[in-house]
Formats: structure tokens, C-alpha cells, sequence
């Protein structure tokens, strides 16, 4: 689909690439902002993210391209920020301390103007957001008060990730590996970034194809079954065979394993008592015609296919956050980043530590520290490869780390 047209650009006096900005002043947004932190916890955070910038701080690539947005209370409470360097960048954030630091997946040339429309969009990474799982959402941890951090949740939202860059992405899509790259969002979950000059190019409604087909949030019976007419009222329901890519394969493998396994109670769900009993009696000679793509095996092959189409949606669907990927303007997360809900770093991640990754070792700000809290309510959580239980009210002295992720949670005080 073509891309959306921009209005006429006017004059800007934003920066761009070829021109030097001028020093980041004192405004009253910013001041405002800083003096509502004000507490001890808050002074705390403040000065552990100062010391983490000192040495930390990364920029973007075409960072002279990219708008800035800056969060103190909320994630983004400031935007349409630009500098030409990584040092005015520096300079910025360690003279407000801001809690969050998010920049444009698309580039600009003249990433400060406003309205947007002045700032001549040139091209917008394709970026999908995976924050939940469909499985997550009968995890344990949520009738927990005392869960700090769910390490169950994000292996689920870990393997979405993996099997959307794998069996989508690279797969499916023909992006290149070495085109694609994944952080974590320093919370719940992972965003993964595409590099890849087309793909800079998609339209907004594009974007929003690809993350609903991911999502499964559209699909239904008539994308996976056609039928033919082959005779007065006799049809030939032909379906997702053994060749079938994408989710029309993962259909495929998904009732063939239901066959195989020749469970009752769990066909039932899907098809006829009659067809369950058929099955279980010859379950290789109906594989074989699944193999074959007819699907008109069964005797209602449209409501089976449906019924399958809504539960599978469910137990091996992707959960991506749609918006994120279709916004041509939106802010995202910048990478190595401390998240000011967590004090996790939005840590980018090296494709061999992928599969292993776990935050409460790999996205910690400082190597050492400790530091005396005091909990407002009891706390468990595995952390730094120990195991924590914290009684609240009890003064206890716990690795910086996590006392950065419990103040940054407001579950605690400084002792």
C-alpha cells in the first residue's frame, strides 16, 4: 500500500544532521518535573541513574535523525526533543535525571519541528513490542500479593519472541538475521527491531497487516478453508496440507498431533463425537488426507476449522502490541536504557544469550552494592541467582539492584 502523504514542509529551525544545535536550557516542563521527585527514594533513583549514564549511555543509530522523548512521572511527559550527539544527549539527561528515555523508530529530517508533519518523515523501523502471552494469563503469580517480579511470565513472552523472529520473521517474511535485533523492554517483556531498507519504507495500514496476522487477531475459518463445488450439493474442503508455511502450517501441526495422540476428550472440543470415534479406530489413513490438505474428512469441516482457528489463537498465539508496530511516529524504548518502573536496563541482547536470558541477572545496572530497605509488605522474588523473602517493615539490607527495583515499584523506603 502506498505511503501516507506528508504535508508541505515549512522552515524549521530543528536540528539536523549537518547542523550544530544549540545547549539544552533550563525550561519549566523539566524543573517542574524534577522538583516533583523530590524524596529521598526519589534522590536515590536520581543518583543511581546518573551514575549508571556516567558510563552507560548509548545513542541510536542516526541519532541526529531521531525525535527524543523524556518521562519523570509518566513514560514520556516530554517529546519532541533532538540532539546531534551522543555528548548533548549525555548532557541532557544528566542535568534532569529523567526516568524514562525513549526515541522515534522513524528518522527525520527535522526531528524537533512541530507539528509532526514538518518534521519529514524519511523512514520508520519495523519494530514489534511483545509485552504478554496469551499464556500468562492464568499464571499463579497474579493471586501472589508478594510477587515482585514474574520470571514465568516473561519465559512465556521470551518463547513468543523467538518463535516471531524464527518461524515469522525469518521464515516466513525472508527478513535476514542479521537484519533483526531484540532487547528487553526493561519490564515485561521484548521488543524486537528490523533493520531492513524496505521495510523502513511500509505504510502504516501495512504494519498493521503484519502485526494482526502475527496476533492470529483477524483470522478465521475463511483464511485456512476453501471450497469447491464438485457435484449438486457435494463439496471438496481443501485446507493447510504438510507443505503449509506460516499459520496455516501451524494449523496443520496442530490437529495433526491431535490425531496422532488419538485423545478423545481433547477432539470433542472440535469435532463430532462421531468423527472422534472414526478416527481413533484408523487415525492413519485421516492424517494422511490432512498431509494431503482435505480437510473434508470431517463431517462439519468449516465449524471444526473454526473452533480450531479460536482455540489454537489462544494457546499458541503471539501477543503483539499492534499500535506500536503501525505508529509511524511512535517513541520506543531506548536501548540499554534503565526503565524507571523497574530500575532493569532495556538491555539488548546478543542472539546467543537470547534463549537464556534472565533480567534479575542480565539487566542489571551495577555489578555490586548493597543497600538498606525497608519493605511495605512481605516480597519474594529470585534475584541475582538467590532466593529472597522479605518481611515487611523489617529493615534489610539487599543488593542495589534490587532495592533500585523495589523503590523504583514503590513497595519499599529507604532505611
Amino acid at each position: 500500500m502506498e505511503e501516507e502523504k506528508q504535508g508541505a514542509p515549512e522552515k524549521s529551525n530543528a536540528a539536523t544532521p549537518e547542523t550544530k544545535t544549540e545547549p539544552v536550557a533550563a525550561t519549566e516542563p523539566f524543573q517542574q518535573n524534577a522538583e516533583m521527585q523530590k524524596t529521598p527514594e526519589g534522590d536515590f533513583i536520581d543518583e543511581k541513574l546518573r551514575l549508571y549514564y556516567e558510563i552507560n549511555l548509548e545513542a541510536p543509530n542516526k541519532i541526529a535523525r531521531r525525535e527524543f522523548g523524556f518521562g519523570f512521572q509518566k513514560k514520556i511527559d516530554i517529546r519532541h526533543k533532538a540532539f546531534a550527539n551522543l555528548q548533548e544527549l549525555s548532557r541532557f539527561i544528566s542535568t534532569y535525571s529523567p526516568r524514562f528515555i525513549s526515541y522515534s523508530s522513524a528518522i527525520y529530517n527535522f526531528p524537533a519541528a512541530r507539528p509532526i508533519e514538518r518534521k519529514e518523515r524519511l523512514g520508520v523501523e519495523l519494530i514489534f513490542d511483545l509485552d504478554g502471552s496469551p499464556r500468562n494469563e492464568k499464571c499463579g503469580h497474579k493471586k501472589s500479593a508478594g510477587t515482585l517480579f514474574c520470571k514465568k511470565c516473561l519465559e512465556n513472552v521470551r518463547q513468543d519472541a523467538i518463535t516471531l523472529k524464527e518461524d515469522f520473521l525469518i521464515s516466513e517474511f525472508g527478513f535476514k538475521k542479521e537484519e533483526i535485533w531484540q532487547k528487553f523492554s526493561g519490564s515485561k517483556g521484548f521488543h524486537i527491531h528490523i533493520q531492513n531498507e524496505k521495510a523502513m519504507e511500509l505504510s502504516s495500514n501495512a504494519r498493521r497487516e503484519l502485526a494482526f496476522y502475527i496476533s492470529a487477531s483477524e483470522l478465521g475459518a475463511q483464511n485456512f478453508l476453501k471450497r469447491e463445488e464438485i457435484a449438486k450439493r457435494k463439496f471438496k474442503y481443501s485446507g493447510p496440507d504438510s507443505t503449509s508455511k506460516g499459520w496455516k502450517g501451524r494449523l496443520h501441526r496442530e490437529m495433526k498431533r491431535l490425531l496422532l495422540a488419538s485423545d478423545f476428550s481433547q477432539m470433542k472440543r472440535f469435532i463430532s463425537k462421531r468423527d472422534a470415534e472414526n478416527i481413533s479406530k484408523n487415525p492413519v489413513h485421516y492424517i494422511n488426507e490432512l498431509d494431503n490438505g482435505n480437510w473434508g474428512i470431517f463431517s462439519k469441516p468449516e465449524s471444526t476449522i473454526q473452533k480450531f482457528v479460536d482455540r489454537k489463537k489462544k494457546e499458541i498465539g503471539i501477543e503483539v502490541d499492534a499500535s506500536v508496530t503501525f505508529d509511524l511516529h511512535r517513541l520506543i524504548r531506548l536501548e540499554n536504557s534503565i526503565h524507571g518502573d523497574t530500575g532493569f536496563v532495556a538491555k539488548k541482547i546478543e542472539d546467543n544469550l537470547f534463549p537464556e536470558f534472565d533480567p534479575t541477572i542480565h539487566a542489571l545496572p551495577f555489578k555490586k552494592g548493597e543497600t538498606t530497605i525497608i519493605p511495605n509488605d512481605e516480597i519474594k522474588i529470585e534475584f541475582q541467582n538467590q532466593s529472597f523473602r522479605l518481611e515487611g517493615g523489617k529493615r534489610t539490607e539487599v543488593p542495589t539492584n534490587l532495592a533500585l527495583l523495589i523503590l523504583c515499584k514503590k513497595r519499599g523506603k529507604l532505611a
